[in-house]
């Protein structure tokens, strides 16, 4: 018998906190029993298109959103489910407030089960600030179901809809530590006797990228053998990377790019940083625990993240740099505790989150085909 399928609505399949929660679900559901195609809103050739192809799914692409050529934009789509009507009974939109857009087409065509997926806390502002304001305000009349990667995402996106949970998770047992890969990953990096700090994140002005910088050159002056590894890619890459040298920081500070080996590179870590102005639920500070390396993070990050009490997760104000300096500084000595065990057993750990899921898809998708 073949699987039914869901629609994934994305902005694109670059390597991303949004996608990696995709793909690492993709991954772990019975592709025998239900597949995952792709609807993207960028035609290129992104970091997960290839996997995506071998695990046996489709990728399809429209225009990216603008809101200024919105009917070019409603007739590309509705074309799209017309011809795919067959196809697709659930679709699952992850482009926060402008999932609007085509949850509304699905709407319009008669798609059964509408997801909408809240990624975030906040929105970015510039000037398409008012049309996100606009799509905020209308999503709840086009979905049939809300999920969200936290209860702050929930609340930002949905307002008083009823939302269910879906928490980001990791496959916890990639995460156990190896002193082996430890050493392995700082010989490669040459930070075999540094004390190194480390950022998982791709280079947007959300991330705050600048203000990391401005907090690891005061750390130097404090520990003089420190270095800071910096994993991923985007807009704000040559900035960032223009910052450093001007400060004199290009010796100290290594730009990874993207990596495949998320897991492997965080073993080498002996402090992982996120100063981000807002997030959702970032993948990256749960992989981080899950190794047991220290984490400092911004108060812009939802609290639920620190798993356990226990957990060396320190929450500090973006608006305190002095703070942030002192906190990594205090980390020097800290022992290192792997969570991975005890976040296999919890709904942060992929197996149980993707079985979920994959529930939930199946109830619906026999729903649908009860109506027919």
């Amino acid at each position: 018998m073949e699987p039914f399928r869901v629609l994934h609505i994305v902005t694109s399949m670059e390597l991303g906190g949004i996608e990696n929660f995709i793909m690492v679900n993709y991954r772990n559901i019975d592709r025998t029993r239900v597949q995952f195609d792709f609807l993207k809103h960028r035609d290129s050739h992104d970091f997960f298109d290839d996997e995506i192809l071998d695990l046996g799914g489709k990728i399809y692409s429209v225009p990216p959103i603008n809101p200024l050529r919105q009917k070019q934009y409603n007739q590309v789509v509705s074309n799209f489910f017309n011809e795919h009507k067959q196809m697709y009974s659930i679709v699952h939109s992850h482009i926060n407030t402008y999932s609007a857009y085509p949850l509304r087409i699905a709407k319009d065509e008669n798609v059964a089960v509408r997801i909408a997926h809240a990624h975030a806390t906040t929105s970015k502002l510039d000037f398409k600030t008012p049309f996100r304001i606009y799509t905020k305000k209308t999503i709840n009349k086009y979905v049939t179901d809300a999920f969200a990667c936290s209860n702050e995402a929930g609340k930002w996106l949905f307002g008083n809809l009823p939302y269910t949970v879906i928490p980001n998770a990791i496959d916890s047992e990639l995460y156990l530590p190896k002193d082996n890969i430890r050493k392995d990953v700082r010989e490669e990096l040459g930070i075999t006797d540094k004390f190194v700090i480390g950022m998982v994140a791709n280079f947007k002005s959300v991330k705050n990228h600048k203000f990391m910088i401005e907090v690891f050159s005061d750390v130097l002056k404090r520990i003089p053998n420190a270095c800071l590894v910096l994993v991923g890619h985007g807009e704000m890459k040559q900035s960032i990377e223009k910052m450093v040298a001007e400060k004199n920081l290009s010796n100290r500070v290594i730009f990874t790019g993207l990596r495949k080996d998320v897991s492997r590179i965080l073993q080498g870590l002996d402090v992982f940083v996120l100063p981000s102005i807002s997030e959702g639920f970032p993948i990256s500070v749960l992989e981080a625990e899950a190794v047991g390396v220290p984490c400092v993070i911004s108060t812009g990050v939802p609290t639920d993240v620190k798993l356990f009490e226990a957990m060396d997760t320190f929450f500090v104000s973006i608006e305190d740099k002095n703070a942030w300096v002192d906190e990594i500084v205090s980390l020097q000595q800290t022992t290192r505790r792997s969570w991975a065990k005890e976040i296999s057993k919890t709904q942060y750990d992929v197996k149980n989150n993707a079985k979920k899921l994959m529930e939930f898809y199946e109830s619906k998708h026999r729903m649908c085909e009860n109506l027919k």
